[in-house]
């Protein structure tokens, strides 16, 4: 009886460890194989090291529709595995690669993240080689409070703000190393067809912007058909006009004006 009892309490822990096996694998580079690599993960190099994870794992958020011709190839996190290489988040697609760079804060010592970085992605270059590569093209790492979105064939999307419903959105073509977008959103955005949808530009853009005179008269003919709420509830609030945005064309199309609480 007692036999029996202590196998089930060995079975037991056995069966905890197994819960507890972090879904990133690290083989040592001498005991593995090109045969033996699976075709649903993804295999990079470390530093002496190569690390093994999930290609579905995870998926950055990137509300758009088209077909990317630049595919996602896998995503990890290396935060607390490597403390020396002081790297986190890891997204990997055909061209690119992204490495969340951790910094440790003085206040509390401990590492935290949000920073990152964009590089052409060589499969050939270990995680640890790619600051000295010559391969970068963004660094976004004393940029706050920026935060990556995802890549769409060549195009990076960058979230910057802290409020909850009014931030801005950057776009960077990759390919060509300049930044195409730079503009405010409310709630949300999304990307089809070339085309940026959710942007809104206020009176304050309107006069500092470098729109031209027919976009600012089609912004204040909608302000004028758009009625003031009877109520603020007690906080400020602001126009706005949604509008359109063609990334190829340069087209601005306004789509219809309200007033923001902020």
């Amino acid at each position: 009886m007692s036999k029996n009892l202590f196998l089930c309490v060995i079975l037991l822990l056995f069966l905890t460890m197994c819960k507890k096996t972090p879904a990133v694998t690290v083989i040592p580079e001498n005991n593995i194989t090109t045969d033996q690599k699976a075709e649903d993960k993804v295999y990079i190099d470390i530093s002496d090291d190569i690390l093994s994870f999930e290609v579905k794992d995870k998926k950055p958020h990137l509300n758009i529709a088209d077909a990317n011709e630049n595919k996602f190839i896998g995503y990890t996190n290396l935060a607390g595995l490597f403390p020396k290489i002081n790297i986190g988040k890891i997204f990997i697609y055909e061209k690119y690669i992204i490495l969340e760079e951790l910094l440790i804060h003085d206040e509390d010592k401990l590492w935290h993240d949000g920073k990152f970085c964009i590089y052409e992605y060589d499969k050939n270059l270990k995680i640890t080689e790619y600051k000295d590569s010559g391969n970068k093209l963004y660094d976004f790492v004393n940029e706050v409070p920026y935060r990556y979105e995802g890549i769409y064939n060549d195009l990076l999307f960058i979230d910057e703000g802290s409020d909850v419903v009014s931030r801005v959105i950057h776009i960077f073509d990759l390919a060509n190393k300049e930044e195409i977008l730079d503009a405010a959103y409310y709630m949300s955005y999304s990307f089809k067809n070339n085309i940026v949808s959710g942007l809104v530009m206020s009176e304050y853009s309107i006069n500092d912007g470098n729109y031209d005179e027919n976009i600012k008269a089609r912004f204040y003919e909608i302000e004028r058909g758009t009625d003031i709420p009877e109520k603020d509830y007690g906080v400020s609030t602001r126009f706005a006009v949604e509008y359109n945005y063609n990334i190829l064309t340069k087209e601005i199309r306004l789509i219809s004006g309200e007033y923001i609480f902020e």
